[in-house]
């Protein structure tokens, strides 16, 4: 840390070894927060073919998950013909919300992802949810992953890096077919809008877009192929598959090219579905919300009590998923009643399932997000935007589908408690909670009767499920009698699945959704004479993003219906009085499913996947399971090398390259110790480090000791070695620093995107430097030869030093980030930090960014301050801060500030002015997305991300006790602002770092003209 080091003529860092610690602070500057709220007590429950780690007291509940996994193991078994050589890990969590804290994944877990499964050791992490039905799917279709990832460790000729070959249509899609079979009428509909929109991908489509949703469209393939070819070729297809890749496999296994098998698919899903185009009508009312003021995806209208306003949930900004307040007669959007990216205090919001609900008078709106892992009602004020209460409910962790009562008292919800669902009352007024059931059943999507008396909600109870033989039936609509609490089942459409029930306006009628006739259409049941009409016939159908997702709302005298279609790809709103759809008498004990199904229609006689899943049979009992404590314990989880190399230089001799990592961790990954070990050179360049790190609770933690050494070289001044002055010297000075560290690192998380971090390290350098002379004949430049010399380091003035550093800081980040940099939300850090030791000192950070999103558009601001306090001497024994970095001005690096100066040397930047003690930067950008995604960027591309930003860059570095002149016209050895504008092109290197070529002018050099620089960042700041 001496200051001289930035006066050598040639500076050459040869190597720098980079010590991967796991997790830093310093690793992690910005970025989003990975939170534990809570430390759940993990116990083990062994199995046959699982060890199932879990932390619930309901012990049945947990056997009967148990039961389950056993089960799909046998199911899936039978189809693939495999058997796993070792148990299989699978880790439950009770509700969603626990299972976003799980530390098995360093990403955050939203709403979309149900369950993963990961390769390295087979680990299965999923929730229950509140219907057993979706947590039975979910788990079978997890367990095809871990088959996926058992074949292909164990197969001949394949390993985990052959999964590279599989596209993920392909592996999606066949988890989703062995889960879930070919009845599937969530999927069909998908199918059906492909049909009537004329938009059928083919393979390479499936390949090499993101257009296409991969779990649909390939459970849909996968049911084709099956269906011509049968369930054996399932595996054979998968394994050929990841050997040479999709359309290989697909000419060996099925014997025609990708194109044919293309066109086979296609032309038998039009021929099987075209029949029932013919009996639908045309679209029933107009669009709800105009279409400037529309996303592509807008989901869960919820119809104001008055029938004025609608909410809905929209990603009209890309980014997010937005909560927004529409005016029902002008369809105009009147504001944004929330957004995760403007509070930084909610984790996430349940969009997918869920909706909000109205306060009978219509003031105020109420809907549901996650707060420091617990579910959190949201009550606003509808005029104002502004948030009114956060309702914590300490019985009831995790809920949703709440809706408020007539008399505005009460708020009906489901919760989860113990991994099953029901139905409970929270009272507003006096914070009193009264369950309404308490059962095995599933329980969701409840509502008010107008007269408060009645609830009508959906549930899998009836005489089609028999949980003692975890055979979960379909959904039915079910009345509940407020005061007495008895359950009315309506048993009609038997084996449909019957969504989303809501009262008339009179009490007298409930709407809800169905696919009795194996669509997706609205029904009318009338509660006095059982009568039931069909009051769409839509070819594609009303749904949200998933079949059980809320989908339409009931509101106002005239009984007005918002509802979502699905159709050519998108969400979209409409509106029309109950009286304005025709109405179809159906028989309530007929039912159709055979647009449900998944082409060909003209099934095989033997199906072994169908027989799998109508087999309900538990293959083992409760005797075959073992209860067991959980006792962490490390194991090697991967190795990672850089290779190994060897060379010669004359000029640095001999040297080695190569590095080694070892990652070990408990099956839980809540203690990780991490191992490295790299050589750039001579054995004095061997650097290593070991860090551990603690994920087990709120506070994570570590400790750390690593051995790093930093090369340089540089020549020396020639000289001659006697006074006859015969012999000239060269020398050629080789010096390596060393920095023995011991760091020790806490970080709190406040929620996912606040955290505090306290840090401390202790910090030892040592220097060693190598003179190499090469000699010459003064007269006749012959080469003498040459001489290496060890140098006392003291003597040249690098004397090893210690220093400790305890740094705080308080992050915040709710950025939602684009192609190749933040688009929307902000960035802040606030840090302070203490040095002692050899030099002392004090630095403080505050960093500031800001990204407003104005379609296509993002206008950027950047603040940014650092400084060093301290004693004069110590702060001239450090490195200096420098502003002429890129990434902080663009315009004033090294290159650009060679020979600029006037001719009178009154005017120019010397690099020695952009060095300081302080520095304060500004930064202002317009970005524009240019090449990407079609519904992202200008230029379409499916490999080429790319964004354009017109830039103005400012700063100023200054040194303790210097005079800082603010003039537009910079003075060589002063201290005053320097200014650069231009242009910039950002460039994703698919996902790995960001190339970024710009065009600036730096105004405050001599004669200022544009000048052409690149470098390469990890994204935009």
């Amino acid at each position: 840390m001496h200051r001289r080091y930035t006066q050598r003529l040639l500076t050459l860092i040869v190597s720098l070894i980079l010590l991967s610690t796991g997790y830093t602070s310093k690793a992690q500057y910005f970025g989003r927060n990975k939170v534990q709220y809570e430390k759940f007590k993990f116990k083990l429950l062994k199995t046959p073919h699982f060890d199932i780690y879990n932390y619930m007291e309901n012990d049945t509940v947990i056997r009967k998950f148990a039961d389950l996994s056993e089960r799909w193991y046998y199911r899936h078994r039978n189809v693939l013909e495999h058997r796993f050589d070792n148990k299989n890990p699978i880790m439950i969590y009770n509700n969603h919300s626990d299972f976003s804290q799980t530390t098995l994944s360093s990403e955050n877990i939203g709403q979309g992802t149900g369950g993963v499964t990961e390769g390295y050791r087979g680990r299965v992490f999923m929730p229950f949810f509140e219907a057993n039905s979706q947590t039975d799917h979910v788990l079978g279709h997890e367990l095809v992953h871990a088959f996926q990832y058992d074949i292909l460790k164990t197969a001949d000729s394949l390993s985990l890096y052959n999964i590279q070959n599989l596209p993920l249509w392909m592996v999606e899609g066949m988890a989703e077919y062995l889960s879930l079979g070919r009845k599937d009428s969530h999927t069909a509909m998908w199918m059906r809008d492909a049909v009537v929109s004329k938009d059928f991908p083919s393979l390479r489509d499936l390949t090499t877009t993101n257009k296409y949703f991969p779990y649909r469209y390939g459970q849909a393939f996968w049911a084709y192929v099956a269906g011509v070819w049968g369930d054996t070729v399932v595996k054979p297809l998968f394994v050929n598959t990841a050997k040479f890749g999709y359309q290989m496999a697909v000419d060996s296994t099925l014997g025609y090219e990708e194109k044919v098998m293309s066109n086979m698919w296609k032309t038998r899903t039009i021929e099987n579905y075209k029949p029932f185009m013919q009996d639908t009508i045309a679209l029933v009312g107009k669009k709800l919300i105009r279409q400037e003021d529309l996303g592509e995806m807008n989901i869960s209208p919820v119809l104001s009590p008055d029938g004025n306003f609608v909410t809905f949930f929209s990603e009209k900004n890309l980014f997010s998923i937005d909560l927004f307040l529409a005016d029902v007669r002008t369809g105009r959007v009147i504001r944004k009643l929330s957004s995760q990216a403007e509070k930084l205090h909610v984790d996430d919001y349940n969009y997918i399932q869920d909706a909000g609900t109205w306060s009978p008078d219509g003031t105020k709106y109420a809907y549901i997000v996650m707060i420091k892992g617990k579910s959190v009602l949201v009550i606003v004020d509808v005029r104002s935007g502004r948030t009114l209460e956060e309702i914590k409910i300490h019985s009831l962790p995790y809920f949703s589908n709440p809706s408020w009562s007539p008399d505005g008292q009460k708020m009906l919800i489901t919760a989860m408690i113990e991994g099953k669902s029901d139905l409970f009352i929270y009272n507003i007024q006096n914070k009193k909670v009264r369950r309404l059931t308490n059962d095995y059943y599933s329980e969701f999507h409840g509502s008010w009767s107008h007269d408060g008396k009645t609830i009508v909600f959906s549930s899998d109870r009836g005489s089609d499920t028999e949980l003692a033989k975890l055979k979960f039936g379909s959904y039915k609509i079910c009345l509940l009698n407020v005061e007495t609490g008895i359950v009315e089942v309506l048993n009609f459409f038997p084996g449909a699945n019957n969504f989303n029930a809501q009262f008339s306006a009179n009490d007298k009628k409930v709407f809800f959704l169905s696919n009795a006739d194996g669509l997706r259409n609205l029904y009318e049941y009338n509660i006095d004479t059982k009568e039931i009409n069909k009051l769409t016939k839509y070819f594609t159908g009303i749904s949200g993003i998933t079949e059980d997702a809320p989908a339409f709302s009931v509101s106002g005298k005239n009984d007005l219906i918002a509802y979502c279609l699905f159709r050519h790809g998108d969400y979209n709103l409409y509106k029309a009085a109950a009286d304005e759809f025709p109405k179809f008498k159906v028989d309530p004990q007929v039912t159709d499913f055979t647009a449900s199904l998944l082409p060909p229609f003209d099934l095989p006689k033997e199906s072994v996947l169908s027989k799998n899943l109508e087999n309900i049979s538990i293959p083992y009992k409760d005797a075959d399971y073992l209860k067991a404590p959980y006792r962490p314990k490390f194991s090697l989880v991967t190795v990672a090398q850089s290779g190994v190399g060897v060379g010669y230089n004359s000029q640095y001799g001999t040297g080695v390259a190569g590095g080694i990592g070892f990652l070990f961790g408990d099956i839980l990954d809540r203690n990780q110790l991490y191992a490295v070990a790299q050589v750039n050179g001579e054995i004095y360049d061997i650097g290593g480090g070991v860090t551990y790190l603690n994920r087990a609770g709120r506070v994570n933690w570590g400790v750390g000791v690593s051995h790093t050494p930093y090369f340089s070289a540089y020549y020396g001044n020639p000289s001659y070695t006697d006074a006859s002055e015969t012999i000239v010297e060269y020398p050629f000075y080789k010096q390596r620093t060393f920095v023995e560290e011991l760091a020790l690192y806490t970080y709190y998380p406040i929620s996912q995107t606040l955290r505090w971090e306290l840090n401390t390290s202790f910090n030892h350098y040592s220097y060693r430097i190598d003179k190499f002379s090469d000699y010459y004949d003064a007269a006749t430049g012959y080469y003498l030869g040459q001489n290496r010399t060890k140098m006392d380091s003291k003597a040249l003035g690098f004397t090893p030093f210690d220093l400790v550093t305890v740094q705080g800081a308080y992050v915040g980040d709710n950025s939602q980030f684009g192609l190749t940099a933040p688009v929307k939300g902000q960035r802040f850090r606030f840090q302070i930090g203490q040095t002692m030791g050899t030099y002392n000192f004090t630095s403080a950070t505050v960093d500031y960014r800001r990204y407003l999103y104005f379609k296509p558009w993002t206008v950027a601001f950047r603040g940014m301050y650092y400084g060093r306090y301290g004693k004069t001497e110590d702060l001239r024994a450090l490195y200096p801060v420098y502003l002429g970095y890129d990434q902080l001005i663009r315009g004033y690096n090294s290159n650009s500030l060679y020979d600029n100066f006037s001719p009178d040397g009154k005017t120019g930047v010397d690099p020695n002015d952009l060095l300081g003690d302080h520095m304060a930067v500004a930064n202002f950008e317009v970005r524009f997305p240019l090449t990407g995604p079609e519904k992202l960027s200008k230029i379409k591309s499916g490999f080429l991300f790319s964004d354009l930003a017109f830039f103005v860059d400012g700063g100023l570095a200054w040194s303790k006790g210097q005079d800082v002149q603010f003039s537009w016209q910079h003075v060589p050895g002063t201290a005053s602002p320097i200014v650069s504008s231009g242009i910039t092109l950002r460039i994703n290197l698919f996902g790995y770092a960001v190339i970024e070529p710009y065009y600036a002018i730096p105004f405050q050099r001599y004669n200022p003209k544009p000048y052409f620089g690149l470098f390469i960042s990890g994204g935009g700041w």
